[in-house]
């Protein structure tokens, strides 16, 4: 049966088949925290001011204004219902698998297997992360408009119309404005020109026939300036919103020959994990902050990469689908790979999401020619690529699974791929259900890993605080202090806790470098007037007091303090000062 609405139902249904229970799924605290739950401003759904916010913030080290609409749309129609959330992503998925099928078939008149790519991509668990994670919203939309710029470029090399050329750019526009993921379209467009467009004439055996007609390389490279264009500007303003945000690692931090080294294991790695997906996990650690990567399978992985391409490259002529699927999987990879490190992982699932459509594409146009070439006929392959795929989509549905809780999430990440990332946030999700010593042992777990975590020594400091063990919150505080001399939190809370165990000359000189990084932090003067009245420094805390009460006027804290102060000088009331009393 070829009928295009069966193919479609098959693939909803498949689609279903994995993901019905993200409906029944929380949000998670991993981002969705600063995406939606904990985010003010998406919390209050479409306004004129969240437009205008959406429009304007590198909020996250990122400016992706349709992906902050689209979250906030969802509140103004759903609330916090998480489910609701779930299953928008859930739709948009299924959507991008449906249009895949439609965009392939129109430009390859393959209908069989154009479904069988589309089956993969519904239903590969390395896309799990991108559906059942709410924040990873902006990978659902950016590759809606991805494929749908697709699909009217194809249309643009069958008519070569204006309006359908307006469309290609305003649908890359609006993948750019939801993730700056897709900024190699021009490349794949160019890649999709070889074939299956063939407008770049090669030698064949005819095999192949032009559907949309040749043209010179220069014009189809002229057509792409406009489309470079966009991914430029896209580019730059991603780089400052990353450096803003101070994300990007200085080369100084890890070196240039260390990201090559991991971009090429990476790529090997997604690879491995597109044929045998196991060990996945929502992040996975940069081998720099864990002693390295083995020189041994860096060149391993080179070995690989440069056999794979030389053989696509062999094959061009014959089988052009082999060099369009293969180099559009690696140059859809290259933003992603940590030339340009941005955090502290080194891969991570849904940065697959579109590049494995140039994999998928080299096994379904291969695995039929292998089997032509055998003479197996059509029911063989069918039932190997139809137990494939149930297999597939057993694995992710169980993927699925694990994102049904902070619990099982993190659990899960620990135990395939351990970091202090994980650890820390784990802890601080039973450090805020109260129990207190399982979380204080995934900071250690955190510590162990990465010393400088100063995130897990400061909720450690926490810990200690709560329970009165003064002396081993200081011995945090001081750690991340060293770790992070300019942590003006960390040596607040050090000042606070010296001043509690009674060493007052301590606790004054922690809160004054601490102002003299922070001015503006009336809690800290506000404490230091404190620290100062206790030492017999009267005039000096009457000064600082009203320096707070001048920053943030009305302190009922600092107003009562200043009176005290006041109190012991003989000298009125603050709030008679004020005209207030």
């Amino acid at each position: 049966m070829n009928r295009p609405l069966f193919k479609v139902a098959l693939l909803l249904a498949l689609t279903a088949l994995v993901y019905a229970d993200v409906g029944r799924h929380p949000f998670v605290r991993l981002d969705d925290f600063t995406y939606v739950t904990g985010n003010p401003i998406v919390r209050g759904g479409v306004t004129a001011a969240g437009v205008r916010w959406a429009a304007t913030t590198f909020h996250e080290a990122n400016w992706h204004p349709l992906t902050w609409l689209s979250h906030m749309l969802d509140v103004s129609l759903f609330g916090m219902n998480a489910g609701r959330h779930h299953l928008v992503n859930l739709l948009l998925h299924a959507t991008n698998a449906a249009l895949l099928l439609l965009v392939l078939t129109r430009m390859t008149g393959a209908p069989w297997r154009c479904f069988l790519v589309a089956a993969l991509f519904a239903v590969h668990p390395l896309h799990v992360e991108s559906v059942a994670w709410v924040a990873e919203r902006k990978d659902l939309l950016s590759a809606l408009f991805w494929i749908l710029a697709v699909l009217a470029y194809a249309r643009y090399a069958a008519r070569r119309s204006t309006t359908a050329y307006l469309a290609v750019v305003l649908l890359f526009a609006c993948s750019l404005l939801a993730k700056p993921m897709g900024v190699t379209l021009p490349f794949a467009l160019l890649l999709f020109d070889i074939w299956p467009l063939h407008r770049i004439a090669l030698d064949r055996d005819g095999a192949d026939a032009p559907r949309f007609g040749a043209a010179p390389l220069r014009r189809l490279v002229v057509e792409k300036l406009p489309l470079l264009a966009l991914a430029l500007a896209s580019s730059i303003v991603t780089v400052a919103a990353q450096a803003g945000g101070a994300s990007v690692v200085p080369l100084a931090v890890i070196p240039l020959a260390t990201r090559a080294g991991n971009a090429v294991a990476t790529i090997a790695a997604y690879l491995g994990k597109t044929f045998v997906p196991a060990s996945l996990a929502v992040f996975y650690p940069h081998p720099w902050y864990l002693g390295g990567l083995p020189a041994g399978r860096v060149i391993a992985a080179t070995l690989l990469l440069c056999g794979v391409s030389l053989l696509a490259l062999l094959w061009a002529r014959r089988r052009p689908y082999a060099a369009t699927g293969w180099f559009l999987f690696i140059g859809m990879l290259i933003p992603v790979i940590g030339l340009v490190q941005v955090g502290s992982q080194a891969m991570a699932d849904r940065y697959t999401y579109l590049p494995l459509i140039g994999v998928f594409i080299v096994l379904a146009w291969g695995t039929a020619d292998l089997a032509a070439a055998l003479r197996l006929g059509r029911f063989a392959p069918a039932a190997l690529w139809g137990a494939a795929i149930l297999t597939l989509a057993v694995v992710a549905r169980g993927q699925v699974a694990i994102w049904r809780s902070d619990d099982a999430l993190f659990a899960h990440a620990i135990e395939v791929a351990p970091s202090w990332l994980v650890h820390t946030n784990f802890g601080e999700v039973l450090q805020e259900r109260g129990e207190s010593a399982a979380a204080a042992a995934h900071y250690r777990d955190a510590l162990r890993l990465a010393p400088g975590d100063t995130v897990a020594r400061h909720h450690l400091a926490d810990i200690f605080a709560q329970s009165e063990r003064f002396d081993e919150a200081i011995v945090e505080l001081e750690a991340a202090l060293r770790a992070r001399p300019e942590d003006a939190i960390a040596r607040y809370k050090l000042g606070s806790l010296l001043f509690r165990q009674g060493r007052t000359g301590e606790a004054i000189a922690a809160f004054r470098e601490t102002l003299a990084r922070a001015p503006d932090d009336t809690e800290t003067r506000s404490n230091l007037g404190v620290a100062l009245m206790a030492h017999g420094e009267i005039d000096e805390a009457i000064t600082q007091l009203r320096e707070t009460l001048r920053r943030s006027p009305g302190d009922p804290v600092a107003l009562q303090n200043l009176d005290k102060a006041l109190g012991r000088v003989g000298a009125p009331l603050a709030g008679v000062e004020a005209g207030t009393r």
